[in-house]
């Protein structure tokens, strides 16, 4: 799916469009109209564009000043925007700071030896261009930042109320199976070398717990101040097999375990 980016002026629009992939922005092409007012033409070269790219996301500079605050310019831009989301049907459209991108645009042609006059033909596709790709980037950032509070390991204190026992332990991965939710863990060493001195070897395994009501529990999961965070059990129900099969495959350096009884 391709995204669409606009910069909205007095009498152009100036358009980019990004990859299917959504990394890189192109400039397109300048819609121009003679009326600041008149925008029928306009919004229906955009929904010519929307459709024949499968676009489902339109990008719109919006000019703020300097300082951050909103003039006549953002006003009219935020109008075209109500517009747009009226008139072109299952698009969503999103506001992008363009403060700059009219100078970002113009230097590179000015390098380049274009006159005023080709650079006026340009600029405004440039422009769109240079607001889609801040979006993208952005998009890209956010999906790496995601991507690693995944995969990061994070920790919960587990509490046994039957031998009243407090464990630190790493959450390494979970999963959802039928609304069941499970996850995989392991006790956490403040020492490294400890893991490896302990003489019970079911102490240095990684334990799959799912999440359950306090009638199930076996373990409670506790909140940094001690109050009650959620239920967790090792009985694994009907998805035994499933679940082990899931997490063996996650990470098949770890020998699973789980209560003899599932066996």
């Amino acid at each position: 799916m391709r995204v669409l980016g606009l910069d909205f002026g007095d009498r152009t629009v100036g358009v980019a469009i990004s990859d299917p992939e959504c990394r890189i922005a192109t400039p397109l092409e300048t819609i121009r109209r003679e009326d600041p007012e008149a925008l029928k033409q306009t919004i229906q070269r955009i929904r010519t564009l929307v459709t024949a790219n499968g676009i489902d996301t339109i990008v719109l500079g919006l000019p703020r000043n300097m300082n951050g605050t909103e003039g006549p310019r953002a006003e009219k831009t935020r109008a075209f925007q109500k517009r747009l989301l009226r008139d072109v049907y299952r698009v969503t459209v999103e506001l992008w700071d363009e403060r700059l991108t009219t100078v970002a645009a113009e230097r590179p042609l000015k390098e380049l030896g274009k006159d005023r006059f080709e650079r006026k033909e340009i600029v405004d596709s440039m422009a769109a261009a240079l607001i889609l790709q801040g979006y993208l980037d952005s998009l890209r950032l956010k999906k790496q930042e995601e991507s690693k509070m995944a995969t990061e390991e994070r920790q919960i204190i587990l509490y046994e109320p039957e031998e009243q026992l407090k464990t630190t332990m790493n959450v390494f991965a979970s999963q959802e199976i039928d609304e069941e939710e499970y996850f995989l863990a392991a006790v956490a060493y403040e020492d490294e070398e400890e893991e490896f001195d302990d003489e019970d070897e079911e102490e240095d395994g990684v334990f799959i717990f799912k999440v359950c009501t306090a009638e199930e529990s076996e373990f409670i999961v506790l909140n940094e101040d001690g109050t009650t965070d959620y239920y967790v059990t090792t009985e694994l129900g009907d998805h035994y097999d499933t679940v082990i099969e899931t997490f063996q495959n996650m990470s098949d350096e770890f020998d699973l375990i789980a209560d003899d009884d599932e066996e």
